[in-house]
Parts: structure tokens; C-alpha cells; sequence
């Protein structure tokens, strides 16, 4: 199974489309920020845009999708960078990434090592972060 978290209006078809406004084309509606409704390691991938950088506590979110996701599933999606361009456009956005923010969840880099994992974050296997000229951040983790 793939889920499509904070769906909004683009629904991804063979997908779960999850979010918590009943403005969205979604499957499921609820709160992401009370957890993920799936089981433990029950899921292949998923999908994150433009959500992360909303949610009340990014950590719970990112520790629940690692929760979810099957050995070697991924995680994908994007996140306003620092950029100018993006940087407190949308009134809704709580936080804001680097490419190098990626670092603190991948259990391969000082970063995590330092202070991820002390943080409380899942460590991640592989962590891909690339910005692109509008100011957004792409990323993909793997479990």
C-alpha cells in the first residue's frame, strides 16, 4: 500500500489519499499530527508534499511514517527551503529546510549521530534532499 499524506486537491489513484480538510479529493480524513492509522511496517512508500513544514510537531509525523513504512520503504516528497522565494510565503508553514537538514535523520551522518538521534529521530538509511530554482526542497529518505 502507498499513502499520499496531506493530498490536498491531487489525488494519486492505487494510492491512500490522506488529510484532514474535507476541501481535499482524499480517501481518509484525519489529523496526521495524531498519528498515521496504519499499522507497523504495513506500508511501501509515501508521499509528503507540502505538509511537513505544517504539522504541529514534525518529529511525531516523521517518526510515524518511519513506524509505517515496510524495511527499505520510502519516503518522498518536498519542503520550502530558506529561499527567498518561499521563505513565510504560505501563512500555514511552521518550519523551513536546508538540503543539509536532511542530515539529522539519515543514521549514516555526524549530524544524526550528534544530534538527530539524540533529538529522538528514527534513524533513516538513506537521505536525498536537492533544491530547485523555485526555492523547494525534494527530498527522499529511506527506511
Amino acid at each position: 500500500m502507498r499513502l499520499n499524506l496531506g493530498c490536498g486537491k491531487t489525488r494519486f489513484e492505487g494510492w491512500k489519499n490522506i488529510d484532514i480538510s474535507r476541501e481535499a479529493r482524499a480517501d481518509e480524513f484525519y489529523d496526521i499530527n495524531e498519528g498515521i492509522k496504519e499499522t507497523n511496517g504495513s506500508i511501501e512508500e509515501i508521499h509528503a508534499g507540502c505538509v511537513l513544514e505544517q504539522v504541529g510537531d514534525f518529529m511525531f509525523v516523521l517518526n510515524e511514517c518511519w513506524r509505517v513504512l515496510q524495511e527499505g520503504g520510502i519516503l518522498k516528497g518536498y519542503v520550502p527551503s530558506t529561499d527567498s522565494k518561499v521563505l513565510h510565503l504560505d501563512p500555514e508553514d511552521k518550519r523551513f529546510f536546508q538540503t543539509g537538514s536532511f542530515d539529522y535523520f539519515n543514521k549514516n551522518k555526524e549530524h544524526w549521530q550528534n544530534f538527530g538521534k539524540v533529538y529522538g529521530y528514527k534513524g533513516w538509511s538513506i537521505t536525498e534532499a536537492e533544491i530547485n530554482e523555485g526555492g523547494i526542497i525534494h527530498f527522499t529518505l529511506q527506511k
